[in-house]
């Protein structure tokens, strides 16, 4: 059971700095996009994060141990490789062929997929207010898409495409979400995405 700390302000400050990063990223990796190629981009993000956390985890001596893992762990750390690094390439595929604004908003359908996803493979609870927040959404996503329904629907054009490699995008990162979470019963979450990042 989750315990709060009562550091409620930090966790919104922390919070509120992950949410502008999260919206500076697609805008920034457009930029990048133009010199270099997805895989290229993913590679470093991840070969640099993991190389830092496996500096840190080091020098306080708290390196994953796999022997606690067992098959089902090491299933699980593929699956979490798979999804993460999948998202990632598929994300700026995506992005090449959308706005920065679009594609961010795409991507939001992973946590919905995630949210779907934990409550059969989880048994977690589905809150009243959840469901609100998810009819909201749904909402949204159609005000936001209502213009081009009809070219979403009736071709193949970069639109259509770029949106349906976010929506994939967005579906891998589903078997990245859950994996990191059964893995986090055995790792701290340093440890699992030092090793994800640098498989």
């Amino acid at each position: 059971m989750h315990i709060s700390s009562g550091r409620w302000v930090y966790g919104l400050c922390l919070s509120l700095l992950t949410a502008l990063l999260w919206g500076i990223l697609p805008i920034k990796l457009k930029q990048v996009l133009q010199v270099m190629d997805p895989v290229t981009v993913t590679w470093f993000r991840l070969a640099v994060s993991g190389a830092l956390l496996f500096i840190w985890l080091a020098s306080v001596k708290r390196l994953p141990s796999f022997k606690m893992l067992g098959r089902k762990g090491r299933v699980l750390v593929g699956l979490a490789v798979f999804g993460l690094v999948g998202n990632y390439v598929l994300y700026l595929i995506g992005l090449r062929l959308l706005s920065p604004g679009t594609t961010q908003l795409l991507v939001q359908v992973g946590p919905i997929f995630l949210l779907i996803s934990s409550i059969f493979l989880f048994k977690e609870r589905f809150s009243l207010g959840q469901g609100i927040g998810l009819m909201v959404l749904l909402v949204g996503f159609g005000f936001f898409f209502n213009q081009r329904l009809v070219e979403l629907f009736t071709s193949l054009g970069d639109y259509t495409l770029g949106v349906l490699v976010v929506l994939l995008a967005s579906t891998i990162w589903t078997f990245y979400g859950l994996s990191q979470k059964q893995l986090l019963t055995v790792w701290n979450s340093l440890q699992v995405m030092m090793v994800i990042y640098l498989f």
